[in-house]
């Protein structure tokens, strides 16, 4: 039992490892996937509420994240 216990402490570590060098080495890609799912909740909510101005604001917020995120470059 405690070697399925050290096992399962393994895969662990292996799978955080693993998520962070993707995050490192991908790091724009992880940026631009979350900049989108930003984009798609104010888009969302702005045809939810039926304002066009929401809309444009949460664009706006998400070009904004997505260059602060990306050090200053805007993809």
């Amino acid at each position: 039992m405690s070697q399925l216990i050290v096992q399962e402490e393994q895969i662990k570590n292996l799978v955080k490892e693993a998520i962070l060098e993707l995050v490192r080495e991908q790091r724009e890609v992880l940026y631009d996937a979350l900049a989108e799912v930003i984009e798609d909740l104010a888009l969302a909510q702005a045809i939810k509420k039926g304002n066009p101005l929401r809309q444009q604001a949460g664009q706006r917020f998400s070009r904004s994240w997505r260059a602060q995120a990306l050090g200053g470059h805007n993809t």
